[in-house]
């Protein structure tokens, strides 16, 4: 029930292998999860963060006392399955939904409000409030395809393409949560998501349409004061063979993302850079303008590089990354720290610590690696021993070293 507290779970190890420092904070249930890497969990305070779990036998989020290790449930809703929630980072608010409906709780108070409702055959995606008061979010067509059967039990498939490409209507929305002005901004028969705000514009909106349609996943940006004359347009140049992904903005308001060459297919080799556009303090007009750089991987690290971060100077970053190569079938994922070097260019890489993402029926599961404010500790779910736990590991020591490389 909300309130409820529970003592703390902390214990701290290091890594057998870099010797890196983790605390674990969470032990209780299966499931303790981060939030996804395109909102930062750490509250307006600094001395907390919020996660969910499914320890009271469903999902639910918790707020957990750094210092302390005390944890205290939030919320009391069925049908919490994922980590696409964001907190207000001025103010003590979680803003949380369970598809359908859209809720906030006070941190101080514990008092919640439902603040919206999605229509009937819709669901709510990935939440993100980078510049406040605007919350953006996607609310997308439910669409069904091809069920596996499960003792005798339909089961939609995790990655059902033929629904995906039944091209449901997404719409974007940004949302004033002072004073609950609600706008719909944008809207497509496309699987829309990852709508992010620029945490230094807010009238600048990034999205992807992953599986929206055959070769169209892209990365997107809209002007919201220009979108009738000029409507969403890809921010990169890309190809058939190439395309950007799990974009985020840095805390300064620049992009980072991902950029895939090659045969994008599911069993085809493909080579994975690192890309960084700046787009703090460009004017929306020039965004297609703006610098764009691409880093590549070194090759000897055989891998993919999921989730990343960037520190507030943008001189390095971390990210949680797997390996691809098909000779690892087995828990091959780890924590990195990494920066950008021009001469070559490419990415050095120094490695963190192990957090078993990586299974080997080939499941991943990213672990949502953030920075707290002092860029001293990445915050993450680690999946050693099996079940998902809410781990720390400092990582000073690690970018003192990278910076010497």
């Amino acid at each position: 029930m909300i309130g409820q507290t529970y003592s703390s779970e902390k214990k701290s190890f290091r890594d057998p292998e870099t010797g890196a420092e983790v605390i674990q904070y969470t032990q209780q249930g299966t499931t303790n999860r981060t939030l996804y890497f395109t909102n930062r969990p750490y509250t307006s305070d600094g001395e907390h963060i919020v996660f969910l779990s499914d320890r009271t036998g469903r999902n639910e989020m918790f707020l957990l006392h750094i210092k302390s290790g005390k944890i205290t449930q939030l919320t009391e809703l069925e049908g919490q399955r994922n980590v696409s929630n964001c907190v207000h980072p001025t103010q003590p608010e979680l803003y949380f939904h369970n598809t359908k409906r859209l809720f906030r709780v006070r941190l101080d108070t514990l008092k919640t409000e439902e603040l919206l409702r999605a229509p009937e055959g819709c669901s709510i995606g990935i939440l993100n409030l980078n510049s406040p008061p605007w919350l953006a979010f996607e609310v997308i067509q439910s669409s069904e395809g091809v069920s596996l059967m499960k003792d005798g039990t339909p089961v939609p498939a995790r990655l059902n393409f033929e629904a995906h490409h039944q091209r449901p209507r997404t719409l974007i929305y940004r949302f004033n949560v002072d004073d609950g002005k609600l706008e719909c901004v944008w809207g497509d028969y496309a699987l829309l998501s990852h709508v992010q705000i620029s945490p230094t514009n807010p009238n600048l909106l990034i999205f992807s349409d992953w599986c929206g349609g055959v070769g169209r996943d892209r990365v997107w940006y809209l002007d919201l004061r220009k979108r009738i004359k000029a409507p969403a347009r890809p921010l990169l140049g890309e190809t058939r063979t190439s395309r950007g992904g799990h974009e985020c903005f840095t805390r300064k308001g620049n992009l980072y993302l991902q950029w895939m060459e090659g045969d994008l297919q599911e069993d085809g080799d493909h080579q994975l850079m690192h890309a960084f556009k700046y787009l703090a303090g460009v004017p929306t007009e020039k965004v297609e303008e703006a610098p764009f750089k691409r880093y590549a991987l070194p090759e000897k690290m055989d891998c993919l590089a999921q989730h990343y971060t960037m520190s507030v100077d943008e001189r390095w970053g971390v990210h949680d990354r797997w390996i691809t190569a098909p000779r690892f079938e087995e828990n091959m994922s780890s924590l990195s720290v990494f920066r950008h070097q021009d001469e070559n260019p490419q990415t050095v890489v120094v490695r963190l610590c192990f957090h078993n993402g990586h299974k080997g029926d080939r499941i991943n599961l990213g672990a949502e690696l953030t920075l707290d404010d002092k860029d001293k500790y990445g915050l993450y779910t680690s999946f050693l021993g099996g079940n998902a736990n809410v781990c720390q590991v400092r990582v000073t020591p690690f970018v003192e070293k990278l910076m010497k490389l």
